[in-house]
């Protein structure tokens, strides 16, 4: 064998060395691009799956906001109750108080209806005082009239002395008020104005006059208080 075929023959072994080796590298690669190409499918998958987590918690989100604007509306809703409810009672407290005044206005009105027919009757009274004192300023007037009579048939008496008119006087005497007047007096000696009245039949005011005309004759005493003194006190002096 030649030395050229042995050198030939040594660089083929080293070429056919370099190849495996180089075929093993390739290889390597190969295995390295696979795996690299499995780890990539995976991190693909792995952010398939993190992009729709990432979608879910976006939906999730949004449904989060969602309810918490529907709970702020429920809670406003709830305020607007709640002032609603605050305003139902003030009306509630306004309607007592109304019933409250109405109750009193009708009492009011039933005490004024009573005033009213107290008033009514009060006036039919004075009424019928008033009509019952112009009786008795009547009777009055007719006996000042018979005492004038009588003063001018005393007068006559005086002059002319005839028994008839003593008779007539006294007949004229028994007719008036005066008689039943002294009577009364005669028989208590000592008693107020309107107790004189009363028994009498007769008006304080109409009283008066018969009063007066006694006093002034001397048959009685009158203690008064003062001028404003309606009821004084009689005493009989005879």
């Amino acid at each position: 064998m030649s030395e050229e075929s042995v050198d030939l023959s040594a660089k083929v072994t080293e070429l056919e060395s370099e190849l495996k080796k180089a075929q093993e590298g390739l290889n390597s690669r190969k295995d390295e691009l696979e795996k690299a190409q499995a780890d990539l499918t995976a991190a693909k998958a792995e952010l398939d799956g993190m992009k729709s987590e990432l979608t879910g918690m976006k939906s999730e989100l949004e449904g989060a906001k969602s309810a918490s604007a529907e709970l702020a509306t429920v809670k406003a809703e709830l305020e607007k109750a709640k002032a609603a409810g605050a305003e139902v009672d003030s009306l509630k407290a306004e309607l007592e108080k109304a019933k409250a005044a109405g109750a009193e206005v009708d009492s009011l009105k039933a005490e004024l209806e009573s005033s009213k027919s107290s008033l009514s009757t009060a006036q039919n009274e004075m009424q019928g005082l008033k009509s019952e004192m112009s009786e008795k300023n009547k009777e009055l007037e007719d006996f000042q009239t018979k005492i004038a009579e009588l003063n001018a048939k005393l007068s006559e008496m005086k002059n002319i002395g005839d028994p008839n008119d003593v008779k007539v006087l006294q007949v004229l005497a028994d007719m008036s008020p005066a008689k039943d007047i002294w009577s009364v007096l005669k028989a208590q000696r000592s008693i107020t104005m309107r107790k004189l009245a009363m028994q009498s039949g007769m008006t304080s005011a109409a009283m008066r006059e018969y009063v007066n005309s006694f006093e002034k004759r001397g048959f009685i005493s009158v203690e008064s208080s003062g001028p404003e003194d309606q009821d004084p006190k009689i005493t009989v002096n005879i």
